[in-house]
């Protein structure tokens, strides 16, 4: 392996890769804080249970490393979703951001008659809409853009298998506010490309115009009801999105390709 390869490789593995200039982040990772603990407020917002959504069998549980979501079916409305308000000099249609997601879906219904997400994860910058949205159809997961009324515009079907996790990266790319911005959606490290084939969409596709300006993760739409779980979410501007730590095994793994990496360069010095 040459030298180079083995840098990247090794930058990977440590999560040390970001974009440059000034920048905001903001995470919820059960992994990276005391178990069972719920977003922080601030800069989290339980804007569910602000607005009086949480009714019927609505639920929320931080247990050890995971966050439990129940979205009842009594009701056609959100269940729990934790909002933090931006202002325009933290983002904006110039600015590029990332989500990261690690989510699965136990159950999924809809009370509408089409798929709408269950799990939502979704950046407002003032000028368009970004959104992540994650449904369970049969014996497969389902991750796609959502237009403004939530509903999917270009998905990806995920066969569930081992745990069910997912690890879901959707990211926006480009300064100019324009159809030159390129929006890619990842899962599992798999681009979501089915019209482009180099990207997902084209920011002038978004939905828009949106004078919000805010991230948000949960439970955060109607009329889906079921059950989610997740071990986090994070949300990068003008940086990526800070890493998810991944389960104990994993991580052991990746700690071990790292210590791979600095006994091979001890090796070539």
């Amino acid at each position: 392996m040459k030298r180079n390869t083995l840098l990247a490789v090794c930058l990977i593995l440590a999560g040390m890769t970001g974009q440059a200039g000034a920048a905001t982040n903001f995470i919820y990772d059960i992994y990276q804080q005391a178990p069972s603990t719920f977003p922080s407020s601030p800069p989290w917002t339980d804007n569910g249970a602000l607005f009086g959504f949480i009714n019927g069998s609505d639920s929320a549980t931080a247990s050890g490393r995971l966050l439990t979501i129940v979205d009842g079916p009594e009701f056609n409305d959100p269940s729990h979703y934790w909002q933090h308000n931006l202002s325009a000099a933290e983002i904006s249609f110039a600015s590029e951001y990332e989500i990261r997601a690690r989510v699965r879906i136990m159950s999924y219904g809809d009370l509408g008659g089409g798929e709408r997400p269950l799990f939502t994860a979704v950046v407002e910058d003032g000028s368009r809409f970004l959104g992540l949205g994650a449904s369970k159809v049969g014996n497969d997961a389902h991750f796609f853009l959502m237009d403004g009324g939530f509903t999917p515009f270009i998905s990806y079907t995920a066969p569930l298998t081992g745990d069910d996790f997912f690890n879901v990266v959707l990211r926006k790319t480009g300064t100019t506010g324009t159809s030159s911005d390129l929006i890619y959606l990842y899962v599992d490290g798999v681009l979501v490309a089915p019209v482009y084939g180099t990207h997902t969409q084209n920011y002038g596709n978004l939905p828009g115009p949106d004078p919000t300006r805010a991230v948000y993760f949960g439970a955060g739409a109607s009329p889906a009801f079921g059950t989610i779980q997740m071990t986090g979410v994070s949300f990068g501007i003008d940086q990526f999105a800070p890493a998810l730590l991944p389960e104990p095994s994993s991580l052991m793994l990746g700690l071990a390709g790292l210590l791979f990496c600095v006994r091979s360069f001890k090796a070539r010095r």
